[in-house]
């Protein structure tokens, strides 16, 4: 009995928890280890690891050019150690197939919301060049290629790393014009060399950028390429985005 006092006495000196207050305690500790998220396991931490790597180089890529696309500053700007890239992507030329795939994934996808994106398939031409335009070529995704095939055309090691992933672009791309559009008659071009040749005409167009200010040059111009192209194809009567083809699962070994 004195003991138990004693012990009493001493909590109240030392203001020691009471019962209902360590019963608190265990609750709120429960309540914490039930909000706790759950450890990522190994794929998806490496997953997101690879993705912030891309992300880095995209990045770069578009805000300081292809020449300041070093390992070193992929490495900083995406806050990881050299290590950590070197063993998602033990060679440059791994990451920039991912990058130039990531950019050609995402404009083809979203080609395809803009395609059927009107509801009217009489309006698909005309929002798809201006979409290839304002959000492509004049986009980041367009500086990013941009940057990527004006270093190919000196650096040979870079063009044979993105060769295979631009043929495969082409593949898709060519598949996705002839789901959308059919010839206008039968002696009017294949669609898939209208389609390609948009995509050079608005290219070219935009080297002129650096010497004129006025924007009414380029939407007229892009206006009139828009009125070419719609007497050689017309949209194909489809609601919903193409089947997807071997091109698009393809990985460069």
């Amino acid at each position: 009995m004195q003991y138990v006092l004693y012990i009493n006495w001493v909590c109240k000196m030392l203001n020691c928890p009471g019962k209902g207050a360590l019963k608190g305690q265990k609750a709120m500790q429960s309540t914490v280890a039930e909000k706790a998220p759950a450890r990522r396991t190994q794929e998806e931490r490496r997953a997101a690891m690879r993705e912030r790597l891309i992300e880095a180089a995209l990045a770069v890529l578009r805000d300081e050019g292809y020449a300041s696309a070093s390992v070193s500053r992929i490495v900083e700007r995406a806050g990881v150690s050299r290590g950590a890239y070197l063993h998602h992507f033990p060679a440059k030329d791994l990451l920039l197939q991912e990058v130039g795939d990531r950019v050609l994934r995402r404009i083809y996808r979203f080609a395809g919301k803009v395609a059927l994106g009107s509801g009217r398939k009489e309006e698909r031409l005309s929002n798809l060049i201006w979409y290839i335009w304002n959000d492509v070529v004049r986009g980041p995704e367009g500086e990013v290629l941009l940057e990527l095939f004006q270093a190919a055309r000196t650096d040979q090691a870079l063009a044979e790393t993105l060769r295979p992933m631009a043929i495969r672009s082409m593949q898709l791309f060519q598949h996705a014009a002839e789901y959308y559009f059919e010839p206008a008659t039968p002696t009017s071009p294949p669609v898939s060399h209208l389609i390609f040749l948009v995509q050079s005409a608005l290219s070219g167009l935009l080297i002129e950028a650096p010497f004129v200010r006025e924007e009414s040059f380029f939407q007229s111009r892009v206006q009139a390429l828009i009125d070419l192209m719609g007497a050689g194809v017309v949209p194909r009567d489809v609601d919903g985005p193409p089947p997807k083809i071997a091109a698009w699962d393809q990985h460069d070994s």
